[in-house]
């Protein structure tokens, strides 16, 4: 499989968005991919919309979806100098500022646009060692490839499950750490429930419990989309050090923080997870 999605990843963007398109067309017209939790999904987040404009949402959603999928492929031979071209940081000065005095950073990033592109943009950009924290997937090939992808720059993802001893080890060092934080916990794990999207919805603590014992600087990374594969991103500063035992405050900011982005582009955000199975 390798070989041919180097082949694949080695076409021109023009070339690759007309394969998004025919990948739309499949996706929503035929296979009708998660079509089903993708409405209900819609539906339950935007109660005051008709079923047309959920509809149209929908449409969108599956449009970018598509043109996720190729540039991810895509990131498999992309250098650092063509995603600067389509990666653009309004206001890197609020990440550098920290990384210039030698602090690590936790970034709260989420699945809103390229959210490939948030770690592999970032890594192209700044000269701080950054590492993703990514949550291992059951087929092994394909997560040899996203695990190939995903530290293509030198910089190795950590596993969700050794995220926090990892970390914590390397508390004396200058690391980013971006954490994907909009997924769904597992039944087991201890939830933190924030009105989010007209819905009762579960958030992970890690970042606020890796916060408190590292008193790690927390930002926001938002993502939007400009044109077809150019995205602007801008940080946005959560919790600043020290961090009190307990205080979940940061977690309930990125939410609406996320919420809000949703709101403004809700074709934007990855729809076709069941976010609210657990509630």
């Amino acid at each position: 499989m390798n070989w041919l999605i180097s082949l694949v990843a080695r076409l021109p963007f023009w070339w690759l968005y007309r394969l998004a398109d025919m990948l739309f067309l499949l996706t929503y017209y035929v296979v009708r991919y998660r079509q089903a939790v993708v409405l209900e999904n819609l539906t339950r987040s935007f109660p005051t919309k008709t079923p047309q404009e959920i509809r149209q949402i929908a449409r969108l959603f599956y449009l970018n979806l598509a043109d996720i999928i190729v540039e991810t492929l895509k990131s498999y031979s992309i250098s650092k100098e063509a995603l600067r071209k389509r990666i653009h940081f309004t206001n890197p000065e609020v990440l550098q500022q920290h990384c210039d005095k030698g602090q690590s950073v936790l970034v709260m990033a989420s699945h809103l646009c390229n959210w490939e592109w948030q770690l592999l943009g970032s890594q192209a950009y700044f000269s701080t060692p950054m590492d993703g924290v990514y949550q291992p997937l059951t087929n092994k090939g394909i997560n040899a490839i996203m695990l190939h992808i995903r530290g293509k720059f030198g910089h190795a993802p950590i596993a969700m499950q050794s995220a926090v001893r990892e970390i914590v080890r390397r508390k004396n060092q200058t690391f980013v750490y971006g954490l994907v934080a909009d997924q769904t916990p597992m039944p087991h794990e201890k939830n933190f429930y924030v009105s989010f999207l007209h819905q009762k919805t579960p958030f992970f603590l890690g970042t606020a419990r890796i916060a408190e014992m590292t008193q790690f600087p927390v930002l926001y990374l938002e993502m939007k989309r400009v044109k077809r594969g150019y995205y602007a991103l801008t940080f946005h500063t959560l919790a600043l050090p020290p961090h009190a035992k307990g205080n979940d405050e940061l977690i309930v900011q990125y939410a609406h923080l996320l919420e809000k982005n949703i709101e403004e582009n809700p074709a934007d955000w990855l729809w076709s997870h069941k976010r609210w199975k657990y509630v």
